[in-house]
């Protein structure tokens, strides 16, 4: 029963894999969007990486003493290992093969599955309260949970939530201190009035009218810039708007790119220790 429904499951992770990678190359823009999240990698996101990992682990394995969290529903299942980057415990060379290709298939695919990842459950925590944010890294360990890791590693990865969270806000504050103006959106310039006329003299008067005929001609071009300035506010806090969700998605990717060192380090570990073991045994 257990290989029967680990083999519809592995059929289905297969086939949603590859339609993933058939859209990825078909969409320009998601295209795009992959390689700006490589491009978005850095020397030091492999370092914390590791820091990362070491720490999950230890909180995996930290929850794994209490029973119930051991347990996925691919284990009540009856079945054994990772289902989701192909590993069932199951022997002959057909498991074999599927346990190389499928993290084979999610390795080429993580940039943009971790970029989706970090557009649900990252973007826009600049705006939430705290709760907020915690409520999302919960969705975002219990979505693992639905795709068959047991409950103790789904409630280690809100940890992994709140640390792509915080590169987000991290790259968001410094993209903000580097590009968005600190006034916002600018406030209307207006003409300064010109000062009083002096009453010494024998031509006060004409002074006097003259001072207040520049007063009439300056209060009139104020009240033009002023009324085009109110006319043009809703364009320009629309650009401000625009500018702000530009460097959200800047600093999604950046958080993305962490994501995907993640992803691929783990996948890494996990097609290198099953070669050796297959060479091996």
């Amino acid at each position: 029963m257990a290989s029967t429904v680990a083999a519809t499951i592995i059929v289905v992770i297969g086939a949603v894999l590859l339609y993933g990678i058939f859209n990825v190359l078909r969409d320009s823009s998601r295209v795009e969007t992959y390689r700006r999240t490589v491009r978005a990698i850095r020397p030091w996101m492999f370092l914390t990486t590791v820091v990362h990992i070491a720490v999950l682990l230890a909180a995996i394995v930290a929850l794994l003493q209490v029973p119930f969290l051991s347990y996925g529903w691919w284990k009540l299942l009856g079945g054994d290992g990772n289902v989701l980057v192909g590993q069932t415990g199951f022997d002959g060379i057909g498991w074999q093969i599927a346990s190389l290709v499928i993290p084979v298939g999610i390795f080429v695919l993580v940039p943009d599955l971790a970029y989706g990842e970090e557009l649900m459950f990252r973007l826009g925590a600049d705006s939430m309260s705290h709760i907020e944010r915690l409520q999302r890294q919960v969705r975002f360990g219990i979505a693992h949970c639905l795709m068959g890791v047991p409950l103790a590693a789904g409630i280690a990865l809100i940890l992994s939530g709140y640390y792509y969270q915080a590169i987000y806000l991290r790259a968001l504050r410094r993209l903000e201190l580097d590009v968005v103006p600190a006034e916002g959106v600018p406030r209307p310039t207006t003409k300064p009035y010109p000062p009083g006329p002096s009453h010494t003299g024998s031509n006060d008067e004409a002074k006097l009218e003259q001072w207040r005929l520049e007063m009439a001609r300056v209060a009139t071009e104020n009240e033009q810039r002023i009324t085009q300035w109110y006319n043009d506010y809703p364009k320009l806090v629309a650009r401000q708007d625009r500018q702000a969700d530009a460097l959200r998605l800047e600093a999604l990717t950046t958080a993305a790119a962490a994501h995907t060192v993640m992803n691929w380090i783990v996948v890494s570990v996990i097609v290198t220790s099953l070669v050796i073991i297959y060479v091996m045994y």
